[in-house]
């Protein structure tokens, strides 16, 4: 389906396109010439940098070459799809010539647009969902968990700290309006078993399955049945004559899954019964989930598949009633995914992706849009508080656990080094006895949450961090979890991993470090905007302190960057995309800090006098070019702000020369 556009396309105020991400797309676009040169392309794209987040409708050109290529496999070969939505894609005027089986290109073009999606803003552009649902029952299994995969990255909200204005409020994909696509994703959702019956996602993915042994032996080892894997389907057999058809079970022993494809199994069973075409997708479904229990490895699959649709399904599907259902149906399944997250003892435990997954559900099981009871917190956002230990007074649960350790971790590097300094000054700009030393958080969180290895390491660690503060800020959001993680005392360490002047911070790259920071900024404002008690503990922490001194860190940091990039590349005409969100984000802290619960009417008269925060301000305004429209309107809303509460504060604006910068 070709993506209509604007005469004129209105660039999102978030991403200015790049000039590594708009040669990149001209290349695409110039390659596209020939099937086998966008292959070519397309394949040289393995990576895509953090700070490169791209607005789709600047790649709706190349979008469209995505889906006219999908258009004319399958309707080139329409034998690649078991069961059709509605009809065939239209067989093209000439087959389309390809070098290799058209699983591959298929293959290919799947893993491109993911890792597109997953980069992007404004993902309504993307309007291949149609073939994605069809490739769903693709013949080829590997093609359908590659457009399982695109789903699950296509569904939820782009990320927010990747985001100069926040636009995920109108986020929208075409998969809640799809006729088919919501129902399959929830067929796909379904596994083995559950925890009670001892297959919960954690014993799917950990224990071997045992031949031989009987029921007795298996209660008594760490072991799974490979008969758990049996298919076992019923339908109404409308062949039968009786009404709508007599109910019919098809019982199929594991052993005999494996000995032929999924395609060719599904096509028998068809030939042997008339299984309604409402049931067809859900048989082939459970004819691939129950093959992927005979081993290890292909049980972890199944669970990533499952864990795949189910996030899908959390963020996209249009009826509150039929997720109620499904998690009415397993109500043991909230807690199963926490055991994914929880730190393992030994070297073994969940593969750091299945983690993560596990993160991004519960994170979004709270951030979605249910009804509410008469408390305010639907059942199940109350259910995911209580399995990660949120809750008053709870200070060694799962979450506040993990976060402790996460900050520790990062920290440690230079933890010796920092001893609180950069928080003496005082707001007004003399040395205050009182301001409390950051190294005290610091202390505290190295003292109840030591670093644990086994919780992430090596290249996915910005995914683990990024999934987890995205949880962190969700379940901020609301008094219950603001109140409770402030409680398990982790506004200090937040304000500590602040201060951190480390950078790149831990094993992260610059852009990873900023972005992990601006998580972090985030949630210290939700909570001390949502909690009144946090707001005073920000206060006794002399956070704003923190904040100037950091702004002014990094201001200072983004300017030295353009003087080396202007010595060797010529004048750079905007800082660092990461860089400017950081510094941005702090500026906003700054200015919403004036209406937190409980600030004195001084707060913000106090804040501009801060020789830090001056200091950065003078530096924006004369460097407006440098730092953008968004960077420097921030300046100005926190100066605004200031004036309007203390107008006394004008003579200081005139006389430290900010007056004269901003004109």
């Amino acid at each position: 389906m070709r993506i209509p556009r604007a005469p004129q396309l209105q660039s999102s105020t978030n991403v200015n396109e790049s000039t590594v991400s708009r040669r990149l797309r001209e290349q695409l676009l110039a390659d596209a010439a020939s099937v086998e040169g966008l292959m070519a392309a397309i394949r040289q794209v393995t990576i895509w940098p953090v700070d490169e987040l791209v607005d789709l409708e600047h790649w709706s050109a190349v979008l469209d070459k995505l889906d006219e290529l999908i258009d004319a496999i399958l309707g080139s070969y329409p034998e690649l799809i078991l069961i059709w939505d509605d009809k065939p894609v239209a067989a093209p005027a000439s087959p389309i010539a390809l070098r290799d089986k058209p699983e591959v290109y298929l293959c290919e073009v799947l893993r491109f647009s993911t890792l597109l999606l997953a980069n992007s803003l404004r993902k309504h552009v993307y309007k291949s969902v149609n073939h994605l649902s069809n490739l769903l029952a693709c013949v080829s299994e590997e093609v359908a968990e590659a457009a399982l995969q695109t789903l699950s990255v296509l569904a939820p909200k782009p990320s927010y700290h990747r985001l100069m204005v926040d636009e995920t409020y109108n986020h929208t994909t075409g998969i809640r309006k799809h006729s088919y696509l919501p129902a399959k994703v929830l067929v796909l959702a379904q596994g083995w078993g559950n925890a009670g019956q001892g297959l919960g996602l954690n014993e799917a993915i950990s224990l071997d399955t045992r031949h031989g042994a009987d029921a007795a032996e298996l209660a008594t080892s760490a072991t799974l049945h490979p008969a758990y894997g049996d298919l076992e389907f019923e339908f109404f057999d409308a062949a039968s004559g009786a009404g709508e058809g007599r109910m019919t079970v098809l019982r199929i022993p594991a052993g005999q899954l494996t000995s032929q494809s999924s395609a060719d199994l599904y096509r028998a069973l068809l030939r042997e019964h008339a299984i309604p075409e409402r049931k067809r997708f859900a048989l082939l479904a459970r004819i691939r989930v129950s093959r992927k229990f005979a081993t290890k490895e292909s049980r972890l699959s199944g669970v990533t598949c499952r864990l795949q649709a189910l996030l899908t399904a959390v963020n996209s599907h249009p009826n509150n009633n039929a997720l109620n259902n499904y998690f009415t149906a397993q109500p043991e399944l909230v807690h199963e995914l926490v055991s994914l997250i929880q730190p393992q003892a030994g070297p073994e435990g969940p593969p750091l992706a299945l983690r993560v997954l596990a993160m991004e559900i519960l994170r979004d099981l709270i951030g979605a849009q249910q009804p509410r009871s008469v408390d305010g917190l639907s059942v199940r956002h109350v259910n995911v508080l209580q399995e990660l230990g949120v809750a008053r007074g709870h200070f060694t649960g799962l979450l506040p656990s993990l976060i402790r350790q996460s900050v520790a971790s990062l920290t440690a590097s230079t933890a010796a080094a920092d001893d609180g300094s950069a928080g003496a000054e005082n707001l007004a700009g003399g040395a205050d006895p009182k301001t409390f030393d950051m190294s005290v958080g610091l202390s505290f969180v190295e003292a109840i949450g030591s670093p644990n290895s086994s919780v992430y390491q090596g290249s996915g660690e910005y995914q683990y961090l990024e999934a987890l503060f995205s949880l962190l800020l969700n379940i901020t959001s609301d008094s219950t979890g603001a109140g409770a993680m402030n409680d398990s005392g982790i506004l200090s360490g937040l304000l500590a991993l602040v201060q951190h002047s480390g950078s790149p911070i831990g094993s992260l790259t610059l852009s990873q470090s900023r972005f992990v920071l601006v998580q972090v900024i985030y949630a210290i404002e939700n909570t001390v905007l949502t909690y009144y008690g946090a707001a005073t503990v920000f206060r006794d922490l002399n956070g704003a302190v923190t904040f100037a001194n950091r702004l002014e860190l990094e201001v200072d940091a983004c300017l030295s960057a353009r003087q080396v990039a202007s010595s060797s590349d010529g004048a750079a005409s905007e800082g660092p995309y990461a860089h400017l969100i950081l510094i941005n984000t702090i500026i906003t802290i700054l200015t919403s800090m004036q209406q937190f619960q409980g600030a004195p009417p001084t707060a913000g008269s106090d804040l501009l006098r801060n020789t830090s925060m001056a200091n950065s301000l003078l530096k924006i305004f004369q460097n407006s070019e440098y730092f953008g429209s968004l960077v420097v309107g921030g300046a100005i809303a926190v100066i605004t702000e200031t004036l309007n509460d203390d107008p006394s504060c004008i003579t200081f604006a005139h006389d430290a020369g900010l007056a004269g910068a901003f004109l």
